[in-house]
Formats: structure tokens, sequence, C-alpha cells
């Protein structure tokens, strides 16, 4: 058998590497497709351009909460990028309408907004959101961005991360309590 020959009886076929099931990623979740879904052209546009160039990834836009459910349910996206204040159907709104459907309850969901109070804040986490991206952002950090806030929410199937317990307190005196 000459050297070439022995090399390729070692190497799998294509095809059977394609059907090979992958192993869960132990890391925080892989973000691969985007959906950005926002009233604003140029605040879309924005966000998917910088999704695209600095991260590499797969960006499709939306400009309503309607088109937004519609998009979410036919593309299967890693995340959403939702507005807070939008026409029609707002954020709070389009994320309340994406966790009651199968399809899209378990699709990790950020809002961007240029204000919000700390009530709303908490409205928003206890409806599922992802966390909050605040406006105006800085596109080229856009992307590490999101991935910070997806690190921190648990897969489905995973435990959340515990949080820290504080040290215990030292004891002040030297002798004993007795």
């Amino acid at each position: 058998m000459a050297p070439t020959d022995t090399a390729r009886a070692f190497r799998p076929a294509a095809s059977a590497a394609a059907e090979l099931p992958r192993a869960p990623r132990a890391g925080p979740p892989r973000i691969e497709r985007v959906l950005v879904v926002d009233d604003d052209a140029d605040i879309r546009d924005l966000s998917a351009a910088a999704l695209r160039t600095v991260a590499g990834w797969e960006v499709h836009v939306a400009d309503s909460g309607s088109e937004g459910l519609a998009k979410a349910a036919s593309l299967a996206p890693d995340l959403v990028l939702l507005d807070h204040m939008m026409p029609d159907m707002d954020g709070a709104a389009t994320l309340r309408a994406l966790r009651a459907r199968p399809e899209t309850a378990s699709i990790p969901v950020v809002l961007v907004t240029t204000r919000l109070r700390a009530e709303a804040r908490e409205a928003f986490v206890a409806l599922g959101a992802a966390g909050i991206v605040q406006k105006p952002f800085d596109p080229v950090a856009l992307p590490g961005e999101l991935e910070r806030l997806l690190a921190a929410v648990p897969a489905p199937g995973r435990a959340a991360p515990r949080p820290r317990r504080p040290p215990p307190p030292r004891s002040s005196g030297g002798g004993s309590s007795c």
C-alpha cells in the first residue's frame, strides 16, 4: 500500500464525519444566527452590520414585533436582539409572545433600550430576558456584550451558576468564647 493510500484509509469519509453527532458544548452558548428586531432602520442596520462584520454571525432583521415573531419561529435564531420601544407591539409584548410559543420559548432575548427604570428592568428579567443593552451602544463592542450576557444565562437542562457565598466572618478575638 502506498503512503497516500494508508493516509486515506485512516481518514474518515466526509459524509461519515458529517453524520457524527456533535458533543454538547460545556462553555457558554455559541451564537451563530441572530435576529435583530427594531423599528428604527438606522439602529437595525448598524446592529446587523456590527454583528456580521465584527462577529461573523448570520444576521436577519425584522422591523416590527409581529415580523420578529414570525421570523423567530421560522429561523430559530440563537439570539433575538429586541428593541424595547416599538409601535404596535413593543418589546415587552413581543417578549411575552416569544415566551408563549413552544417553538420560540427557549430563544434567548436581549432587549435594547435608551432608558429603562429599575422596575421595568426587573420585569423584563422576570419575563425571561437574558439581559439589556443600553442605547447608544458601541457597535464594535456589541457582540462581546451579547456573548457576556448569554454566558450568564443557563442553557436548557443546565443548572444556573450558583452565586458565590461571602467568606465566613473572621473571629476578632484570640480567646475562646466559653
